[in-house]
């Protein structure tokens, strides 16, 4: 092998040598592209993760208010019963009154 046919194959190598880093340097460029969009998706995510931390806090005071409220109906629940029956033995009542009247004045 002489000293051209030499040159000609270190220039071939050569040429694939920078096709290879050109490729190399791509690659790089598409990496750091893929790392910006990945950091970007967790900034994201961070954000979505510190609203429903939010949302959970909140959740949790309204489900303690809906206790207090549910409490209190029950209460209502119950007193509304005694006036029930407080107002049925009145009607009761009343009714004896009337029975008690008509005979009364079925005699008179």
């Amino acid at each position: 092998m002489n000293e051209n046919q030499l040159g000609v194959i270190l220039e071939n190598i050569l040429d694939k040598v920078d096709t290879i880093a050109e490729g190399q340097r791509n690659l790089e460029d598409k990496f750091t592209h893929l790392d910006k969009k990945v950091d970007k998706l967790a900034d994201g995510q961070k954000k979505i993760e510190d609203r429903l931390t939010g949302v959970e806090f909140r959740l949790d005071r309204v489900e303690s208010r809906l206790d207090g409220v549910e409490s209190r109906l029950y209460r209502v629940e119950k007193e509304n019963k005694e006036i029930k029956s407080f107002v049925m033995a009145i009607e009761d009542g009343i009714n004896n009154h009337e029975i008690r009247i008509t005979k009364l004045e079925e005699t008179l």
